[in-house]
């Protein structure tokens, strides 16, 4: 293992608007008579959680678990660009929660990607 040569810090930290804009458009869904799912939780606060389920807001960790044609969220700090088409492959109504935010690092993730520089992208 390689010494490290530079660590920046992220300009954006903390909680992400995000999460509240996934948790708003999960309970619109349902509100709306849709059977909803969030893949995986969407914030780790089991009181959300909990307050979710008892709006028939179900958490899955898996789109097995997700019948056809209900809607699934994804959460704020969004899937694998896999997930996301598989999903829409099985014809599930995808509500993509994904932060802004988290979707800006993943485009400049993939463009350092392509430079082939090796790099590490924590949080």
């Amino acid at each position: 293992m390689g010494n490290v040569e530079q660590v920046v810090i992220a300009r954006r930290t903390g909680f992400c608007y995000g999460v509240r804009e996934a948790i708003d458009e999960a309970r619109l869904a349902a509100s709306r008579g849709k059977q909803t799912h969030t893949l995986g939780q969407v914030v780790h606060n089991e009181g959300v959680i909990a307050e979710l389920d008892a709006q028939g807001i179900a958490t899955v960790e898996s789109l097995d678990d997700v019948a056809e044609g209900a809607a699934v969220v994804i959460r704020a700090h969004g899937v694998r660009p896999d997930v996301m088409a598989r999903a829409e492959a099985r014809g599930l109504d995808v509500i993509d929660g994904t932060c802004t935010w988290v979707i800006a690092e993943q485009k400049a993730i993939e463009g350092l990607v392509a430079e082939e520089d090796d790099r590490v992208a924590l949080g």
